[in-house]
């Protein structure tokens, strides 16, 4: 069973916790220090960079083991996908986003990564009333 799409997708399902403020209140306060605290900056960016290397190296691992798409440059999608999961994260926090339809974007845009997705492709829900 390929271990990368079962890896990445959990951070997705963070998202998707029947109350994500308990999960994730205590990294939404910090980012909103972050802003007055200097030294929590550095810390959170630094950690922001950890996590973006390891979300690379576990694409091109991927990519390796053939669960990723070969044409995919790693380090541009870990730049893309960590700013998706942060930014859903919030939306979901704040109310904006409902959790599932905010883990269903997730997942529909790291199936796009891999080679065989993990479900059918569907249509993303319409946002236009």
């Amino acid at each position: 069973m390929p271990a990368i799409p079962k890896l990445v997708p959990h951070c997705a399902s963070v998202i998707a916790e029947p109350n994500p403020c308990t999960v994730n209140r205590a990294p939404a306060s910090h980012s909103a220090l972050s802003a007055v605290r200097l030294r929590l900056a550095e810390i959170l960016r630094q950690a922001h960079a950890k996590t973006r290397d390891l979300l690379a190296w576990l694409i091109r691992y991927g990519q390796q083991t053939g669960e990723f798409r070969d044409d995919l440059d790693a380090d541009l999608e870990a730049e893309t996908l960590l700013p998706l999961v942060e930014g859903l994260t919030s939306l979901a926090l704040l109310g904006h986003r409902p959790t599932v339809p905010a883990h269903d974007t997730l997942t529909r845009r790291i199936d796009g990564l891999l080679m065989q997705p993990s479900r059918p492709s569907r249509p993303a829900p319409s946002t236009i009333a």
